[in-house]
């Protein structure tokens, strides 16, 4: 089963780009690895924060958003031919 960019986002899917930023935001200062690497979480927050980076990435895009929303993770990383955006090989983070 695929990743879901707005559970760990914490965000809806009707989510706006502006909600979408402003969680992003949040969560990346709570878990950005220059701000944990004194406490004993470095690792954890390392993934946390990859994780948030991601989905931003894909939640901020449109063309990626929908092509997420349509597809879901797994099939947008295997890869999806879609004439109107290109999208023929897989989307990597």
């Amino acid at each position: 089963m695929g990743k879901d960019y707005y559970s760990i986002l914490g965000v809806t899917r009707a989510a706006t780009n502006l909600q979408i930023a402003s969680q992003f935001r949040i969560m990346a200062l709570q878990t950005h690895p220059d701000k944990n690497k004194d406490n004993g979480r470095l690792a954890l927050c390392t993934y946390a924060f990859s994780e948030i980076c991601e989905a931003y990435e894909v939640l901020s895009t449109p063309e990626l958003r929908e092509v997420y929303d349509k597809y879901g993770e797994e099939l947008m990383k295997s890869g999806v031919p879609n004439k109107k955006y290109g999208f023929t090989a897989g989307y990597t983070f």
